[in-house]
């Protein structure tokens, strides 16, 4: 069942998916949500729209908004009035496996292939976000860079792997437990 977490959290902490981004260079991000754009003809029903693209950290700095450049193809607006966005707002924006903001515009001036996020280090200020996300409103939350996740990445491997299939209940009670003594394995 559903116990308000993310799939396969188990206990984690959810602030450990939280980040920022801290540099000045790019960072790849991803989103997912269901723009306009992915309206069927017959109704409302919209399908997924999976976005990838580049934050840029020093564009419209002085807005406190993440600026997102998207690689790919874009939606163009059809004349209904709708932005070809509009429905994304509110998708977590992903820079590796951490969350870094949250959609919220298209901003006006600009073609389809930019978006703008509040970034998580925004909502962390707010007394009531920690509150709700640690129970505590005066509670300390450390941001890791999306930076430093992507430096890492291929760097380090895999905490353990599963034991392979060999090392089966019958074989560990039967005396089979070299398994047990090689680093790989949890």
């Amino acid at each position: 069942g559903c116990n308000g977490r993310y799939p396969g959290a188990g206990h984690e902490d959810p602030a450990a998916r939280l980040g920022q981004v801290s540099g000045v260079e790019r960072v790849g991000c991803r989103a997912l949500g269901f723009p306009f754009a992915q309206a069927k003809e017959e109704g409302e029903l919209r399908d997924t729209e999976d976005l990838a693209g580049e934050i840029a950290p020093l564009t419209g700095h002085e807005t406190g908004l993440l600026t997102v450049h998207i690689a790919g193809s874009v939606p163009t607006p059809d004349g209904s009035g709708h932005s070809p966005w509009e429905g994304m707002s509110g998708a977590a924006l992903f820079s590796g496996p951490l969350i870094v903001g949250v959609v919220v515009i298209d901003p006006a001036h600009f073609g389809t292939d930019r978006l703008e996020a509040v970034p998580i280090t925004a909502m962390i200020s707010e007394s009531t976000f920690r509150e709700a996300l640690t129970g505590d409103p005066d509670a300390t939350v450390p941001l890791p860079a999306a930076e430093d996740v992507d430096l890492a990445r291929g760097v380090l491997d895999a905490s353990y792997r599963p034991l392979p299939v060999e090392a089966s209940p019958e074989a560990l009670q039967g005396g089979a437990t070299a398994f047990l003594l090689e680093p790989e394995y949890g």
